[in-house]
């Protein structure tokens, strides 16, 4: 928790991630990473938390990295 706490407030002030959305994006996924320690795609989404689908989160964490690049 620490850890992501340190990696929004420097993302933020640096602004390299310049919508809030993305930013939560990828946070989520620096959250399922650390707990599950897998970084495959669908681990990722497999992994985050809330109340949808597991098809849906592979699907929130796919669509995070097509529009990063």
């Amino acid at each position: 928790m620490h850890a992501q706490k340190l990696l929004h407030k420097l993302l933020q002030k640096s602004a390299i991630i310049g919508h809030e959305k993305r930013l939560d994006c990828l946070l989520k996924a620096v959250e399922s990473v650390t707990h599950q320690g897998k970084l495959s795609l669908t681990s990722i989404g497999r992994h985050l938390r809330g109340q949808a689908k597991v098809k849906h989160k592979i699907i929130y964490t796919t669509i995070f990295i097509i529009y990063q690049f």
